[in-house]
């Protein structure tokens, strides 16, 4: 069978949430700062940097209360930005979860009888009345009409 893509989006990567990217830019952040240090204590020295040295010493760093409050406002910024990118970003979140199931299109079933075709739309109708004029539209080729 052949997958129909039918939509024009794609599914967020939840890796790229607001908390990921907070997690993300405080890393950097710290790093950068461990960076300072130790160049500062390097170049004093008359030595070279070591890079592993100061990534381990990162997390040691403790951010004052302006960067944690920049990384939030740009971790928000990020974050919303990829959302909008999404195509989704119109919907609801428990709207964009059930469209989760179709990210990869849907697959195409044959119709092989007239009657088939009318089971399925009866079974569509009962389940979505408000779509019947969708319903009519699809169901009169399928059907033979």
């Amino acid at each position: 069978m052949t997958n129909l893509h039918f939509m024009n989006a794609h599914f967020p990567d939840p890796s790229l949430s607001r908390d990921e990217v907070a997690i993300r830019l405080t890393a950097h952040r710290r790093s950068l700062l461990a960076a300072k240090k130790d160049f500062a204590k390097l170049s004093r020295a008359g030595g070279t940097a070591d890079h592993q040295g100061w990534l381990d010493q990162r997390d040691n760093f403790r951010l004052s209360l302006k960067d944690q409050q920049r990384i939030e406002i740009r971790a928000e910024m990020i974050s919303q930005r990829y959302k909008t990118g999404t195509g989704l970003s119109h919907l609801r979140p428990d709207d964009a979860k059930r469209l989760d199931a179709l990210g990869h299109g849907a697959r195409l079933a044959r119709i092989e009888t007239e009657h088939h075709a009318d089971e399925l739309a009866a079974a569509l109708h009962a389940e979505f009345p408000w779509m019947g004029p969708a319903t009519k539209t699809v169901w009169q080729p399928c059907a033979g009409q």
